[in-house]
């Protein structure tokens, strides 16, 4: 039996993240963890920043869209399969090190990656990586919710059924590079969008068929994982998008249930 690849796992706290992880140790030799953990201070900061690109009324749009969707739509999110796997996984093994830091390029970070002999490393929900951490890495690849290049950045699904596109409703797993985003294509996989759909529920699908992805590349491609091929997509159409406000998805409620119409599944799930 061959020997499980090497992979050293950056991620953010998330029942994807521990899902992810669980089904990594199946497959792969999961040698270190980094967990990161921004200070309220940084993220007040780039919810700052984003305030003054986007508007004064974008921090009050995330923070009431955040209370709708918590208290409002529950139920969509139970009757959800993906989501329900997902929070239903909690433990990992406890034998594997783990560390957190307050920000994903730290000095540690780098010591990390320099020490620790590995075949890959897996990125999800880390703020941006830079250039000088990617350099202490033999490879990185990041699972990221849209379908790349026309949905970089944030709630990928969402805004493509805001565009009525919801055939590119899916999950990139792609090379990571110093951009947002815009490392090469290794694959790509829709998602099936219905009636009920939240935002919450497009990202656990999105999240699911991410990791069915990078399972598939860890066990099917063959060292350097760098070297694997990538796909060619039209960069002309590449779009950096946001997270969205309550204001934009009352507009994203009403097309859903178009979908659904049209499927004819309006109870969804």
């Amino acid at each position: 039996m061959p020997e499980k690849r090497r992979v050293i796992v950056l991620a953010a706290h998330s029942r994807m993240e521990s899902y992810l992880i669980q089904k990594l140790q199946a497959v792969a030799d999961v040698k270190a963890i980094v967990w990161e953990d921004c200070p309220a201070i940084a993220k007040c900061s780039q919810f700052w920043r984003r305030s003054k690109k986007l508007g004064w009324m974008y921090p009050l749009g995330r923070v009431t869209l955040a209370i709708y969707g918590k208290y409002s739509e529950k139920k969509k999110r139970e009757k959800c399969n993906e989501l329900q796997e997902m929070q239903a996984i909690s433990i990992m093994d406890a034998s594997i090190p783990q560390i957190t830091v307050s920000s994903i390029n730290n000095e540690e970070v780098m010591d990390l990656l320099r020490e620790t002999e590995h075949d890959l490393v897996v990125v999800t929900g880390t703020s941006i990586i830079k250039q000088s951490v990617l350099n202490e890495g033999v490879c990185f690849v990041n699972i990221h919710a849209g379908i790349t290049p026309e949905y970089r950045g944030a709630h990928g699904a969402f805004w493509a059924v805001m565009n009525d596109d919801a055939e590119n409703a899916g999950t990139t797993l792609h090379f990571v590079d110093k951009g947002i985003d815009t490392g090469g294509v290794i694959a790509q996989k829709s998602i099936s969008v219905v009636a009920n759909d939240t935002l919450d529920t497009l990202a656990a699908k999105q999240g699911y068929v991410g990791i069915e992805l990078l399972v598939d590349f860890i066990q099917n491609t063959s060292l350097p994982y760098k070297s694997a091929p990538t796909i060619e997509r039209d960069k002309s159409k590449s779009r950096l998008w946001y997270s969205p406000t309550l204001r934009q998805y009352f507009p994203f409620k009403r097309k859903i249930s178009q979908i659904g119409e049209q499927k004819g599944d309006r109870r969804a799930y």
